[in-house]
């Protein structure tokens, strides 16, 4: 299943937004002033690209944990908060792009994604 970009939409982002999508692969909803935590995502477990970019998402990056599928990460431009390594287990990462955010990363951490070759930028 994909889920792409539908700009303009001002909606707050919801448990119930993406209740049941299991096998959900591609989400983008960047430009979409969409407000919340990203707790709808803990159930999107087969979820490989992630495009929430230039919204008003907030809160850290732990329903994102259970991703283990996840390859590609595009929230920049959010107002999201707390340490990249929420994410150390999410070993299929290629691209993390976080940037305008409030996430943190100790060198250990950045170590860590560049060891495992992938591009990130907080």
């Amino acid at each position: 299943m994909r889920v792409s970009k539908s700009r303009g939409i001002t909606h707050y982002f919801t448990h119930s937004s993406l209740q049941g999508c299991t096998a959900l692969r591609e989400l983008n909803l960047s430009y979409n002033h969409l407000e919340g935590l990203l707790t709808p995502l803990q159930g999107c477990t087969a979820l490989r690209t992630l495009e929430l970019a230039h919204n008003l998402l907030m809160g850290d990056m732990a329903p994102l944990q259970g991703c283990a599928a996840l390859r590609e990460v595009y929230m920049s431009h959010n107002q999201l908060s707390g340490d990249l390594d929420l994410l150390m287990g999410c070993t299929a990462l290629q691209y993390i792009c976080l940037s305008n955010n409030k996430i943190t990363a100790t060198d250990e951490v950045k170590a860590h994604f560049e060891k495992q070759g992938q591009l990130f930028r907080i």
